[in-house]
């Protein structure tokens, strides 16, 4: 006589509080990359280190929680879809948002609404940690920074014009469109904290505005931005306060 057993492992439960328009904002800059995101739940955050299908764009995010039960910390895939519509609609000021784990995914709780982040059929994956020795690094206003984005990007129409010259000179941080006539923003050494600077030569790189545009949308809840530079290499951008943390590492384009 033949005994087949089957065993079977639950998932491992765990229940936390976020504050939704922090948990809303965490999310939007996380479904940047793709639609399914690998959510690392831990003791006192959730962490999302993710890049996107084209792999010119990184995206490490941390969003820190007003509770959490946990036993031992879980990396799940989830397909965001429509939970972002669902923070935006059922959100209010100061509201929580509860989730908890199910099986199949996480189950989202807010002001009476049940919605259910169906877990990804992808196996969760890493980007690994990334260390990059940029020789500039520098802090601005946000306000200033996302205005002149948006000021570039209404006069942009062809495929040239849909990259920025970005430029760390003379202790100035410039921005340029690539047009004949081209549309440029300084921001003087006195409108900067420069944290950084371990050396004087120019540092220039050319970054697509479909990126800068996308980071900057969920940004814009900073006072003040991050930014480390290098000639043609990475640009990266963070903010961050004591309660979330976002940053975007983006893919120079190289020209010949």
């Amino acid at each position: 006589m033949n005994f087949k057993v089957v065993l079977y492992r639950g998932v491992e439960m765990f229940t936390c509080t976020v504050k939704t328009d922090l948990l809303k904002t965490f999310l939007e800059a996380a479904q940047l990359m793709r639609l399914s995101v690998p959510l690392n739940f831990q003791p006192d955050k959730i962490i999302c280190d993710t890049i996107d299908i084209a792999n010119t764009e990184l995206f490490s995010g941390v969003v820190y929680t007003e509770s959490m039960e946990i036993d031992h910390p879980e990396i799940i895939m989830l397909e965001l879809s429509r939970t972002i519509d669902v923070l935006s609609k059922a959100g209010g000021k100061d509201s929580i948002t509860s989730l908890t784990r199910i099986d199949g995914g996480v189950q989202l709780e807010l002001n009476r609404i049940k919605y259910t982040i169906r877990e990804s059929v992808d196996a969760p994956g890493g980007m690994g940690k990334l260390n990059f020795n940029h020789p500039v690094l520098f802090n601005l206003e946000t306000s200033g920074y996302i205005s002149s984005i948006g000021a570039i990007a209404a006069q942009s129409s062809t495929d040239k014009k849909k990259a920025v010259y970005i430029i760390f000179s003379d202790n100035q941080f410039v921005l340029q469109d690539r047009t004949d006539d081209p549309i440029t923003v300084t921001w003087e050494e006195d409108e900067l904290s420069i944290i950084k600077q371990d050396n004087a030569d120019m540092q220039k790189c050319v970054i697509s505005l479909d990126y800068l545009k996308e980071s900057a949308s969920v940004l814009k809840i900073f006072d003040t931005i991050s930014i480390n530079m290098k000639t043609d290499s990475p640009f990266i951008i963070r903010g961050e306060n004591d309660k979330i943390k976002l940053g975007f590492i983006i893919a120079p384009r190289i020209e010949s």
